[in-house]
Formats: C-alpha cells, structure tokens, sequence
C-alpha cells in the first residue's frame, strides 16, 4: 500500500545536523507545503478522522470546496477537509488512536491522513491533541503559520495559535516534541515545558500573553478520562475510528460462534444495517456510506454484521492493529433476467451488510493488497471465507432498496426505501453503483449548504502568509453555479500547478530522507554485527566452561570408578583368602576326626558290607525272575 508522507523544509540535512534524533521529523511550514496528491490508481487511504463529539455551531468545507455546511455527523474527514467552530463552539476529531479536541473560533485543515501519517494546518484558534501510541514509521504533525510540530513520543498538549499577535505557543503535558522554523532550526519540548515562538525561525518570546481559562482544557481532560474508560477498547483496538461512541448506544456479549458482538439499541422494528442514512459521494471511495446514529461510524466501517436469534449484532471479529477503513462494507444489487426493483417512478438500487467471513470486493480501483488488507480480520473463529453465495441476499428484511434516482442524489433513505419482493430475490444480480453526475454531485452538496457565511470572514491570515492561502482558504459564500464551477476549475488548476512542484520537492526529499534511512540502516546492521558477535563470544565462553565442566566431572567419575573397582578387588581377595583359610581348617579338622571315626565304628563298616552285599543278592534275584518270566512268555506266544 502506497503511503503518503508530507514534504520537509528544503534545508533537511541543516536540520539533520541541528537534531539528528528527528532525522525523521523533517516538516514544513503551512506556507511551503502541500501534500502531494495520489497518484492515479493509487489506494485510497487506509485511515480517516471523523467527529465524535461537538458542541455548538460547527461548520465543514470538503476538500476543493468553498462552500461551508455544518458538520455532517460520522462523515469520514480526509485530505483537504477544513473545519472551523463557530464562537462558542468545541469539536472532537478522532484519527483511531489519536484525537484532536478544538476550542471555539478554530481553523483546522486536514494535510495528510492515512495508515501511518496525520498531518493537521491550523491557522488559528486553540486545539488540544494527545497520541496514545506510535509505531516505527508513525508522523503525526500540526503545522502553525510560525512553526511545525511532530511528535517524538506519546503524550497529549495544547497549542494556542494567534493569528492577530502572530505567534504559536505550545504546551506539553505529556510526552515529548519537537518543534521546527523554515531555517531548519528544532527544538525539543519535553513534558511539563511549554514556549511560545513569533515569526518563523523559533524566536521565543520573553512574556507572551497568559492562557485564557475557559473551560476548554477541563472539557478536553474530562473528554480523554471517559474514553481511558472506555468499554469497547476491552473488545476492539484503540485503531477503530469511532470505537468510543459504542459505550453508551449497546451492550457488549460474548457469542460461541462469534465472539465478542455488540448489540445496538434501537428502537426502529425494521431496523437493518445501512438503512437509517444516506449515500455521499466522498473521494477517492466513492459511495459512503453516512448513518444517522450517534454510535454510526465503527460498525459501518470495520467488521461485519450477523443476527444472532432475532437481533442484529455486529462482529468486528479479531481486529489487529492498524485496520483499513471501508466506505461501507455491503454488496449492492439490482435488476437481472428482466427483473427490476418495484418503484413506480423509476428503476431501483438495493444493498445489503455483509456477514462474517463474506469478502468485500470494493467498487473503485484497488490493489490486490489494499483489497487483502481491507478483508484482513473477517474470518472469524474457525470459519474460512465464504466464497459461495453471500448470507443476507436471501434475507428480503435485509436488504434496503430505493429509487436509482434518489440514490444518486444523496438524498436521506428513511422514508424512501422499500422492501424487495421475495419472489424476486433469486434472480436479482450483483451491481456495481452508478457513478454520480457532476450535477447530482453538486445538488448532494446543496442539500447541506449553509444558508449564511459562518463567522470565519472576520479571520484572515497574517500579512505575510495571504498569498500562500489564496485558493486554501476562503470565506464561504452563496455562488450561483457556474461561478462556482468557474472557481472550482481554477482553484484544481492551481492545485495541480502547485503539486506539480510539490512533487519534485517531494522527491528530492525523499531522497535525502533514503540516504538518511541507508545511514541509520548500515548503523543499525553494524550494531546488529557487534551485538551478534558478543553474543558469539558469550556462547563460545558459556560452552568453553561447560565443556570444562564436563571434563572434570568426566574425570572425577573416572577416579571414583577406578577407586570403587579398586575396593572390590580388595574385597575379593580378602574373601578368597578367607575362604582359603577356612578351606584348611576344614581339613586340618576332617585330618584330626578320620582315625578317631575309625576306631569308634568298626561294627558300623561291618554293618554297611553286609547291607551292600544284601542289596546286591537282591537285585540278582530280581533279575532271575524277570528273565524267567520273559521265557515263559516267548513259549506261550509260540503255541
């Protein structure tokens, strides 16, 4: 997936030198930059902001816009969005891990946003920010008409941008910055410090203006506590845009087939997923999906949606890190084998969510890995993707359905969606959605027009920064339409002139950023190379003396054996020697006995010859008679 860093300050290598801990933070002014649009066929970005919470009067201009609206709620905000909030006004704009709280009378323009980047220009007002967490490669940046900010490590602050004074002042809480000027000059600005800076080369002022105590900071605060409590973040990543919002809409549950689901609270009884909104035409997706409830945007974007008995649940599934948002994850269909939708004025488009494991095939040009990313956690437990037919197109109360017409402009779907004839649901096909008109484009954005210019014609730049604004910003106004199509023309004329540039400086930047990058690798490969041999060294020590160690024991148990077998000879022979003396008693006594026993029993020898002699006379007759017997035998046979 292409990604999509922001230019640097032509004088990288000066800034190198100043700070090589922020080789990598090389940023730029809101003046000399712009960032350089994707290139045709690239993948859309894989992460948005969206707003999560507001209070009064805010108003949004898309990018390439001059016209202003209010705020439309779970709109994805993007490249060249802008915002502004009304006098008395606050806004919480979530990026997933990241979030930007806006105090009242705040400009705020989205630079760059996607998996790896958030970029913001504010060009007045007061904005409070924190980052949870960042990952190698992370850039998240806030560039002021003084000054460009990154962060180095994770933390929140607060920066104070006064564009009628002319200075930035920046506040860290937490964590730890850096701030960069146009000469390439950066400071670090650690917890518990704050500074202000006037003009563009980081000069410091000696007494600058105390901060005004509205209760923006308390709101801020309290804002970040309930979200470090948030429920959700047990079940899903910090990554999912809008996951807060789910605390107070739905209870969570566990499923033995699904998991972790969360059910919604609705009150609607034919409630469906992706039916109480509206399609917008967003770029570079397309068709967007924009829902009316307050908790709208995470389910719509990530995950998938089952019934589990007579409830609808959604399923995020097993949500790693870094999830790639989707306009909306549902098939559409309509009409085939002369089978239309049944409205009475025209033909019909109809959609339905898609469940778990079921892949989601965008309707724009993608990459095979942007659409491998996209479907990454759909599989949930021990199921596979399911490449047969999709589960809710069998489902009439799943599918939404409404005039082409209707669909095409934008226009709000409760009230003029219909149900799909179930006799028809076997042969409606698979659709691609019409691509909008310009002007259905420009009758989308009409609907939400404000009727009168917001407040922010009394904010204008500082002097030397007007022309670098011109086509950026300007005050929203009622145009008819070919005086807007006129500017509009000019103002992607312009933009093109200007990424034209952009580009070149693009390159070269990247360029010195490589050679840094191959400097910081062969250290890297270096220090790898030391650490390997040392831990070759601390092996080779470690065997030598277990080797050593095994000798002597070897050695030891050889001396035990020898010294074992040497005592069992000794044994042996002291045995034998006993047994040889034991031997001579023995006859040195039978010797001394065998006269005395010769003496005291003749009678006795006597006895025994005349028992021998007896025994012997016995088995002589013995044998007589039985040869007798064998005779009388024979003789008897032969009659």
């Amino acid at each position: 997936m292409k990604m999509h860093r922001s230019t640097a300050f032509p004088s990288f290598l000066a800034r190198c030198l100043a700070l090589l801990v922020f080789a990598f933070a090389g940023a730029a002014m809101a003046q000399q930059q712009a960032v350089v649009a994707p290139s045709q066929g690239a993948d859309p970005p894989a992460r948005v902001g969206t707003i999560t919470a507001l209070e009064g009067s805010v108003v949004f201009a898309p990018a390439g816009e001059t016209d202003w609206t209010e705020v439309p709620r779970n709109r994805p905000l993007t490249r060249g969005d802008r915002l502004w909030t009304d006098e008395g006004a606050r806004a919480e704009v979530h990026f997933g891990s990241a979030v930007v709280h806006m105090d009242s009378r705040t400009f705020v323009e989205v630079m760059a946003v996607d998996e790896d980047v958030v970029q913001l220009r504010v060009n007045e007002g007061v904005v409070n920010a924190r980052v949870r967490e960042m990952r190698g490669g992370d850039n998240f940046e806030i560039d002021t008409p003084q000054l460009a900010l990154r962060v180095t490590e994770p933390g929140d602050w607060r920066m104070d941008v006064d564009a009628q004074q002319g200075f930035t002042r920046v506040a860290v809480r937490s964590g730890s910055t850096a701030v960069f000027g146009a000469n390439g000059g950066a400071q670090q600005i650690t917890a518990g410090r704050q500074a202000a800076f006037a003009g563009r080369d980081l000069a410091q002022l000696a007494n600058p203006p105390q901060l005004a105590d509205n209760g923006f900071e308390r709101w801020a605060l309290d804002r970040n506590r309930a979200e470090d409590q948030s429920i959700a973040a047990r079940h899903i990543p910090r990554d999912v845009v809008g996951y807060q919002e789910l605390d107070n809409h739905g209870q969570w549950s566990q499923d033995p087939e699904y998991g972790a689901v969360w059910y919604p609270q609705v009150s609607v009884a034919d409630w469906a997923p992706y039916r109480y909104g509206r399609w917008e035409w967003i770029a570079p997706w397309g068709w967007t999906w924009i829902d009316d409830a307050p908790w709208g945007f995470a389910p719509f974007h990530y995950g998938r949606w089952a019934t589990i008995g007579s409830r609808w649940a959604w399923v995020p599934g097993p949500i790693g890190r870094r999830p790639v948002y989707s306009p909306a994850l549902v098939a559409f269909v309509g009409g085939g084998s002369g089978v239309s939708f049944s409205f009475s004025s025209g033909p019909g488009i109809g959609w339905y969510p898609l469940a778990p494991g079921e892949i989601w095939q965008p309707f724009y040009a993608a990459s095979p890995v942007y659409v491998r990313n996209v479907n990454r956690y759909v599989v949930v437990g021990s199921r596979s993707y399911n490449n047969g037919p999709h589960r809710f197109l069998s489902r009439p109360d799943a599918i939404t359905a409404m005039r082409t017409d209707d669909f095409n402009r934008g226009r709000h779907v409760p009230g003029r969606w219909s149900r799909v004839n179930a006799n028809d649901i076997a042969r409606v096909q698979q659709v691609t959605p019409p691509m909008p008109s310009r002007e259905f484009r420009r009758e989308q954005r009409e609907q939400h027009v404000r009727a009168a210019p917001p407040p922010v014609q009394r904010f204008t730049p500082p002097q030397q920064q007007r022309e670098q604004a011109r086509g950026i910003f300007q005050p929203p106004e009622r145009r008819d339409f070919s005086q807007r199509e006129v500017q509009r023309e000019r103002h992607e004329a312009q933009r093109e002139q200007r990424d034209t540039m952009r580009e070149q400086q693009r390159a070269a930047q990247q360029q010195r950023e490589q050679q840094v990058r191959d400097m910081q690798a062969q250290r890297q490969q270096q220090q790898w190379r030391e650490q390997q041999q040392a831990v070759q060294a601390q092996r080779q020590e470690a065997a030598r003396q277990q080797h050593e160690m095994q000798q002597r024991q070897h050695q030891e148990a050889q001396r035990q054996q020898q010294a074992a077998r040497e005592m069992q000879r000794q044994q042996a022979w002291q045995a034998q020697q006993q047994q040889v003396q034991q031997q001579r008693a023995w006859a040195q006594q039978q010797q001394q006995q065998a006269p005395q026993q010769r003496e005291a029993h003749p009678q006795q020898q006597v006895q025994r010859r005349e028992a021998q002699q007896q025994r012997r006379e016995e088995r002589s007759q013995q044998r007589q008679a039985q040869r007798e017997d064998e005779g009388r035998g024979r003789g008897r046979r032969y009659e």
